[in-house]
């Protein structure tokens, strides 16, 4: 017993004495403590062994000893020279004169991110104004007929602004590429409207490609966040028919298509034009009158402005190719998958509805969320009769489960043993040519003595 209480102790003492990182142990440091005690006479020991202890730390530190750690390097700060002459030249030329006629539609942006700040949803004053006066700056260079600012696509490098634009009237049809599903033309389906994309708003803007079908039914396959840059090849499987400026096309146009409401009644379709447009609901003994907020909560408050999608990559079915008459039994036409027509109601299972009324002045703000498509968002104030959509997000839609890569082709199987075709004699070979040869000749000898006996 008595050598294990030895060998404690010493193991003990040996873990006081242990030097810290400041090179002074906890042994030698109640030692001081207890050496300043006796040289003071301190009555009471253990009340003054704190303020002591501090002491006595204190007596080691040295300024010197306080060495700062090295500053981190600066990342190399980019020229802003061309970001303040490109900006100042926004600020500066291109703000709407008060009296002058604007050259189309164009929502007033600035009034529009309030009532999306009322819902928790928008972008920084300063960005706002100046995404503002670039779509003012952008509809009067291109004479836009229509053009409203779609939104925000976040990218790994830089993000896009995206503005949505009706097609100028005077621009020149350009030939469509023949495809096997063909490509719906400007001003219908997909490509209803033009879409322009940017880095900068003080920038230049670029306009996006006409959007194909087979852009559309690809990019429902991948998953890819953007890079911020238009020309970036998007490195995927199954193989993407394009580059970065089209995949971005074809997101905004399912995007578009899944998330774009409005009021239900205040818009209607015009049964005679095809495919059907949609219109202003106009009757005279029946108005429109906007729904009361707290009805806005039900999904049948809204409905879907633009068509639906359809798996072959178009809204709408191209027309039947004209089949020639054949004999025989007549073939069978494929079933077609049902057209989504535009103003159809959503689904609660897609949206979250909100109803929020701290805006003041009693102008409730009516909020639906996209579910589906996280970062799409339509805000109305019913008593202004007002109603703005806006995309900020990645340009992914919500999987109902984890995202699989398909799997590549599966490898053809190896083709059954070739056997060796037995060849026929020459002799039973020729034996046709032969015999057509003799009937021939036959034939022609016949007809010279017909003709000679025809002469005598």
């Amino acid at each position: 017993m008595a050598r294990t209480s030895s060998a404690v102790m010493n193991a003990e003492k040996a873990y006081l004495k242990a030097p810290g990182a400041d090179g002074i142990s906890l042994y030698g440091h109640l030692t001081e403590v207890l050496a300043t005690m006796l040289e003071k006479g301190e009555k009471d020991a253990l009340g003054s062994i704190e303020a002591l202890s501090m002491k006595a730390k204190g007596t080691h530190f040295t300024p010197a000893s306080a060495v700062a750690p090295p500053a981190p390097a600066l990342e190399p700060v980019a020229d802003a020279t061309k970001w303040h002459e490109t900006s100042g030249a926004l600020l500066t030329s291109t703000a709407p004169v008060e009296g002058e006629e604007a050259a189309g539609f164009n929502p007033n942006l600035v009034k529009d991110s309030a009532t999306f700040a009322a819902a928790g949803v928008s972008l920084p004053k300063e960005e706002v104004y100046r995404v503002y006066l670039s779509l003012h700056k952008l509809q009067k260079t291109k004479e836009l007929e229509s053009i409203r600012f779609f939104g925000k696509v976040l990218g790994t490098e830089a993000d896009y602004y995206i503005a949505e634009a009706s097609f100028p009237a005077a621009e020149d049809e350009a030939e469509l590429p023949v495809m096997e599903v063909p490509i719906e033309e400007k001003g219908t389906g997909c490509n209803m409207f033009c879409y322009f994309a940017t880095n900068d708003p003080a920038g230049e803007w670029t306009e996006l490609p006409l959007v194909r079908p087979d852009q559309l039914a690809a990019a429902g396959l991948i998953r890819k966040l953007f890079s911020g840059k238009l020309d970036a090849p998007v490195r995927a499987y199954p193989p993407f028919p394009g580059k970065e400026k089209e995949y971005l096309r074809a997101q905004i146009a399912r995007i578009a298509a899944a998330t774009v409401l409005s009021p239900a009644g205040k818009y209607a379709i015009e049964e005679e034009s095809e495919p059907k447009k949609v219109i202003p609901f106009e009757n005279e003994d029946a108005p429109y009158k906007p729904a009361a907020a707290a009805a806005m909560l039900e999904p049948a408050s809204w409905v879907k402005y633009n068509y639906g999608i359809l798996g072959i990559g178009r809204c709408t079915h191209p027309p039947p190719p004209e089949e020639e008459e054949e004999e025989g039994a007549p073939k069978e036409k494929p079933v077609l998958e049902s057209e989504v027509a535009p103003l159809t109601p959503i689904s609660g299972d897609e949206w979250a509805t909100q109803v929020l009324d701290h805006a003041g002045g009693g102008a409730a703000v009516a909020v639906a969320r996209s579910v589906l498509w996280p970062g799409a968002i339509c805000a109305t104030v019913n008593a202004e009769d007002a109603c703005a959509n806006m995309y900020i997000g990645y340009g992914q839609c919500m999987l109902p489960a984890p995202f699989v890569v398909q799997p590549p082709p599966p490898i053809m199987q190896e083709p059954d043993d070739v056997v060796e075709q037995v060849d026929m004699p020459l002799a039973q070979e020729n034996e046709p040519v032969l015999a057509a040869a003799k009937a021939a000749l036959l034939e022609t000898v016949t007809a010279e003595a017909e003709a000679a006996a025809a002469e005598e």
